[in-house]
């Protein structure tokens, strides 16, 4: 349901705001509900961008996948080995079948809070324009949305490496795990980030021979996670874990799958390659360098320690933002920022959003 009680009219047509937020991610469903639940009038619109992009972000999304793989097989401790070996791997169908339904009943339940909080939805092909004004446009029309402020939380999609770009096929990102019609048999994921170590955990789950490569000397998991302890999880579930390994090339072989090389000179072989490492910002099309809005070379936004732009009004949210990335992924990062923009103007004044991990906003708007 739309609610157009907080919306106003300028005199030129386009609709007014107190806060615009563009982007179908879970950092911009939690910014618009923290400003929602302030009294601001928000407008939080889902851009047609290019492409999918796992939705609430790579690493949300393959945890939410990893929960499907223990109600699929009804293994009550998914890390135990051996109810690992004894539970029955779930079809690809079947997995995507419980993560669909389980991302519909969460999008229903945040389209129900951002109609208590009469937040207006929209959906189109946007272009920022200038004077704090953009152009939302569908097949049947065209609206001009207008405002102070706008929290730009598109999110981002894979970048394949150089050496990655002609494997067709055999070469895997997070985003195309959705499509993948059979589980490989053996895995080799390149990079030891947040993302890659959801991959690893998701797959040696599935039954497939993981093997993990970081060119880094150690594991990068989530905040508050040693990566002591991830590396012993990932060694008791059989992952093969290679650090200080840097990927110089990857070709198919003759059996169908790929083999990379290391600086080192070691070949490894396996089914299918999955790079987690590179991820390029979902800022295409949207007119932001014409505002002098400063990109990085992967299409990620500048920031300052604010999350501001280099234009004024605009400013950054999730991992669109190539700098500083560590301040724009915080939990609280939504609220803090709305807050930063709205806390002092706004309507009325509501106890900050309190949020789970994982939030039940991560789940996104179905497609």
């Amino acid at each position: 349901m739309v609610h157009k009680l907080h919306s106003e009219k300028t005199t030129d047509c386009a609709i007014m705001f107190d806060l615009i937020v563009v982007g179908n991610t879970t950092e911009a469903s939690e910014a618009a509900v923290a400003a929602g639940r302030l009294g601001a009038r928000v407008a939080l619109i889902d851009p047609w961008l290019s492409g999918w992009s796992a939705p609430g972000g790579a690493s949300d999304w393959l945890r939410r996948l990893r929960d499907a793989i223990a109600s699929c097989t009804r293994v009550s401790s998914p890390d135990n080995p051996r109810q690992r070996a004894s539970a029955e791997r779930p079809s690809p169908a079947l997995l995507a079948e419980e993560v669909i339904e389980r991302d519909f009943c969460a999008y229903r339940v945040i389209q129900q809070r951002l109609d208590r909080l009469r937040v207006e939805s929209f959906e189109g092909h946007v272009r920022f324009l200038a004077d704090g004004e953009l152009s939302l446009k569908t097949a049947a029309r065209q609206q001009h949305l207008r405002s102070a402020h706008f929290i730009l939380a598109t999110g981002t999609r894979t970048d394949f490496p150089v050496w990655a770009g002609n494997l067709g096929r055999g070469v895997l990102s997070v985003d195309d795990l959705p499509s993948l019609e059979q589980i490989p048999r053996s895995l080799m994921i390149v990079g030891g980030g947040t993302t890659g170590l959801e991959a690893a955990f998701l797959f040696s789950l599935l039954g497939t021979r993981v093997t993990l490569v970081d060119r880094r000397a150690r594991l990068v998991p989530g905040a508050g996670i040693p990566a002591a302890t991830i590396l012993r999880q990932l060694q008791r579930l059989g992952v093969r874990v290679l650090l200080e390994s840097e990927v110089t090339m990857a070709a198919e072989n003759q059996e169908g799958g790929i083999s990379i090389e290391l600086l080192s000179g070691d070949r490894l072989s396996a089914e299918r390659l999955l790079v987690t490492t590179e991820r390029r910002g979902l800022t295409d099309g949207l007119g932001l360098e014409e505002l002098g809005v400063r990109l990085d070379e992967r299409g990620r936004l500048w920031c300052n320690e604010q999350l501001q732009t280099w234009t004024p009004g605009i400013v950054g949210l999730g991992d669109v933002v190539g700098h500083p990335r560590e301040l724009a992924e915080k939990p609280m990062a939504p609220r803090d920022l709305v807050w930063s923009l709205l806390g002092k103007s706004a309507v009325r004044r509501i106890p900050g959003v309190v949020l789970s991990s994982p939030s039940p906003l991560a789940a996104g708007k179905p497609r």
